[in-house]
């Protein structure tokens, strides 16, 4: 795992590059729950599949954030995370 970044974009990258690897860890438990015909495991896993819907947003939306503003004033974007 990386320590160092060339810019607050990258950092962002790599929070959503994985947040998709965790997003493609759980649809394998989904797949496997499923072939196994476990009704209760895939319901299960459901929940955390969506909100990694939610996850990859949000960091796909920062990332888009960061680019608009050509990494200029992010003392604002900062403000505006730390009240979610």
């Amino acid at each position: 795992m990386p320590t160092e970044f060339g810019s607050v974009a990258d950092v962002f990258t790599k929070v959503y590059e994985h947040e998709c690897l965790v997003t493609s860890k759980i649809e394998e438990m989904v797949g496997i729950a499923s072939q196994e015909r476990d009704m209760a495991s895939q319901d299960f896993f459901w929940k955390y599949i969506r909100e990694q819907v939610e996850e990859e947003d949000t960091a796909s939306s920062i990332i888009d954030r960061i680019k608009l503003s050509r990494e200029q004033s992010l003392i604002f974007l900062d403000e505006e995370l730390a009240k979610v």
